[in-house]
């Protein structure tokens, strides 16, 4: 065996100091300085552009006068006179292109006195007076001129003569072809094209309008437009009407406008979105052949066109009558 010094085992043992970590660098300060130093770079920089720019002259700006322009030599033409200009007549009294009094018939005490309606007194005409006012300022009513008058006993006429501006749409022909719809859809109705107006027609209903208390109500009605005027006629009698009656206004009539009237439509500026219901808008949809085909419960009669266009607002739909105009009774 071996033995230990003893030497060895007494000695004392030496401890070893433990280690202490470094102390972490400041990083934050030294951001604080850079961002401190760009700053006052972007100061001087904004400094000594200002004193640069200071020291400058100002820069003229262009004269805000333009250049006179030479005004042109010679004669300039005449402008056309009132009897040349057919825009100025339409432009004029209105009421001038109603067809005068027939010799003979009592002037209609239910028309205004004037000759002019509103637009109020206008949309009291359909069904809805209230909805159809708005609807009038929306399609540019501009005025309406109208005539009326009762002869051969019961017989009434009224002739109407609207005007719209059509700066957006062309409310002449909408509004021609949304009467027309509404008329197509009465029973028991004959329908003929007004000779030289194109779309222009006139109808006659053969089933009277009923009411105890009253004699019978027959109608006849006429829808054409010239421009941006609508011709609106409407005959109702105890009696039946006929074709050549309503006609004959139909003609007469239109032939007035024609003579007086621009041939063209005003263009529109853009169109109207249809935010609503179509009521004075769309054209009607039938050929117009379907006026023409003979109606199979009456030989010889013209049935009224088939057709099927989308769903309108009854607001847009005449009265029976005219609301102001005193109704026949029985004796």
């Amino acid at each position: 065996m071996l033995e230990v010094p003893e030497e060895a085992v007494d000695a004392p043992v030496a401890q070893v100091a433990p280690q202490t970590p470094a102390a972490p660098a400041r990083r934050g300060r030294t951001i604080l300085l850079v961002a401190g130093a760009a700053l006052l770079g972007i100061v001087a920089g904004t400094c000594t552009g200002y004193l640069i720019q200071a020291d400058r002259e100002p820069t003229k700006l262009p004269p805000l006068s333009q250049p006179v322009l030479t005004q042109a030599k010679g004669k300039a033409h005449e402008p056309l006179s009132a009897a040349q200009d057919r825009q100025v007549r339409a432009d004029g009294d209105l009421r001038k292109l109603l067809l005068k009094k027939p010799r003979g018939a009592k002037t209609a005490d239910w028309t205004p006195g004037d000759g002019w309606m509103d637009l109020a007194a206008y949309a009291e005409s359909y069904q809805k007076p209230g909805t159809m006012f708005g609807r009038l300022v929306t399609d540019e009513f501009r005025r309406a001129a109208v005539t009326g008058w009762q002869a051969g006993g019961n017989q009434t006429v009224e002739i109407r003569l609207i005007q719209f501006r059509q700066q957006e749409s062309l409310e002449a022909a909408d509004s021609s072809d949304s009467s027309q719809y509404w008329a197509d859809r009465e029973p028991d109705t004959d329908s003929w094209t007004i000779p030289g107006t194109g779309s222009g027609m006139a109808y006659v209903h053969h089933r009277p309008d009923s009411k105890a208390g009253y004699l019978p109500l027959y109608g006849a009605q006429a829808h054409a437009y010239r421009g941006d005027i609508t011709m609106e006629i409407w005959i109702y009698d105890t009696k039946p009407i006929t074709k050549a009656r309503i006609m004959d206004l139909a003609e007469r009539q239109m032939e007035r406008l024609r003579a007086r009237t621009p041939t063209s439509r005003t263009s529109p500026s853009r169109s109207r979105p249809q935010s609503r219901p179509p009521c004075r808008t769309s054209p009607l949809p039938s050929p117009p052949q379907s006026r023409t085909s003979p109606s199979p419960s009456r030989p010889g009669r013209v049935a009224p066109a088939a057709v099927s266009p989308p769903s309108r607002d009854p607001s847009c739909s005449r009265r029976p009558w005219s609301p102001a105009s005193p109704r026949p009774s029985s004796p």
